[in-house]
């Protein structure tokens, strides 16, 4: 099962990226590089899926959410997102 979640990426002041879902709250993560911030953030949505189904509480996830992005040069990506759990044994 997998699903498509909305990623902001950022460029951080210390160097690197920063990434964070506006639909998963709290879900965030960091990179030195492109690749590898949305590699960190593919497996921390899928955490935070996993985490929210396990302890069966309501998922956040709203459908057609927006986000305003105030900084130049942020990046709006959509990541398919793939959890380790398989929800139908759960």
């Amino acid at each position: 099962m997998s699903t498509i979640i909305k990623v902001i990426i950022q460029e951080s002041e210390e160097g690197g990226y920063v990434a964070h879902c506006p639909a998963l709250k709290g879900c965030m993560s960091q990179g030195e590089t492109l690749e590898e911030v949305k590699e960190n953030i593919k497996e921390a949505a899928a955490g935070w899926l996993e985490s929210r189904v396990l302890l069966d509480l309501k998922l956040l996830i709203k459908k057609n959410q927006t986000t305003k992005v105030k900084k130049n040069g942020d990046r709006i990506e959509n990541l398919r997102i793939s959890p380790k759990l398989a929800l139908a044994g759960v």
